[in-house]
């Protein structure tokens, strides 16, 4: 699978940061968004071709 390494600056806008959002499949669009991930699933339903994530502000630093 190839991973869309320009996503948020190709989808993921700053009026997603903060928020769980559904991708297409193929990443290249915000099917929809959420500050609850169980409030996104419920409006998308069974779709299993979703992909969630949520959008990290890429002005703070990160430790995995």
């Amino acid at each position: 699978m190839k991973l869309n390494t320009d996503l948020k600056k190709k989808v993921l806008g700053q009026e997603y940061v903060g928020k769980w959002v559904a991708l297409s499949e193929d990443q290249s669009s915000v099917i929809d968004s959420s500050e609850d991930l169980a409030v996104l699933s419920k409006r998308i339903g069974d779709n299993k071709n979703v992909i969630y994530t949520r959008v990290l502000d890429s002005n703070q630093v990160y430790a995995f």
